[in-house]
């Protein structure tokens, strides 16, 4: 369990329950807000020129990462990535 103090009742930890979400965003799945950078797959264009964009990194012993739910500009989508592929489809 996380916790901000060592005897603290409280077993959430926000900011470090944030940083292993991030890991596994923008780390290993590779997610990106911006401009889109060669090799990069385009997921969806944002507001204001911006696109999300995909490159991911998976650990050596990892064979794909499934991410349901992913919520961007009020539309849910699941993201399947695989070292070779990319699937990025609405839900219904």
């Amino acid at each position: 369990m996380f916790s901000e103090k060592r005897r603290s009742r409280r077993e959430q930890f926000l900011t470090g329950e944030a940083g292993c979400l991030q890991a596994v965003l923008y780390g290993f799945a590779g997610l990106r807000i911006g401009e889109p950078r060669p090799g990069d797959r385009v997921l969806a264009k944002l507001k204001r020129g911006k696109v999300l964009s995909c490159r991911p990194n998976l650990p050596m012993e990892w064979q794909s990462l499934k991410i349901s739910g992913l919520a961007i500009l009020g539309r849910r989508y699941d993201l399947d990535v695989t070292k070779e592929t990319v699937r990025f489809t609405p839900q219904s």
